[in-house]
């Protein structure tokens, strides 16, 4: 991947968080993983979309996904606490909504403020 795409890939992820710029290195730990089949293609296109290299595209999208389940379980710790949670409600929110594309985004205001 060249220089250009590795900074478009820190600064251009679907939660709208800065990620961190991936650059492969000879300590990156390496997995083989079997996908269903059209996933590879899906993933492609994907890639190809957002401007960075496949493995870059794994990698953010589950970066991503762990940062979201943290929040959930960080709610879900503070509901069984019986802590204040209407905050991590919110950021948890926030970052749903920031995941998704720009016009799922305007079609959902769409929807709320009809």
């Amino acid at each position: 991947m060249n220089d250009r795409l590795k900074q478009q890939s820190a600064h251009h992820t679907p939660s709208g968080f800065e990620a961190q710029p991936y650059l492969s290195c000879a300590v990156d730990e390496k997995i083989v993983v079997r996908l269903p089949a059209g996933l590879r293609r899906q993933l492609k296109l994907l890639s190809e979309r957002r401007q960075r290299s496949m493995n870059a595209e794994v990698v953010t999208v589950l970066q991503e996904h762990i940062r979201l389940r943290t929040t959930e379980q960080r709610i879900a710790a503070h509901e069984a606490d019986g802590r204040e949670t209407a905050t991590l409600k919110q950021e948890a929110l926030h970052q749903l909504l920031k995941r998704l594309p720009t016009e799922k985004q305007e079609a959902l205001l769409a929807l709320l403020l009809d």
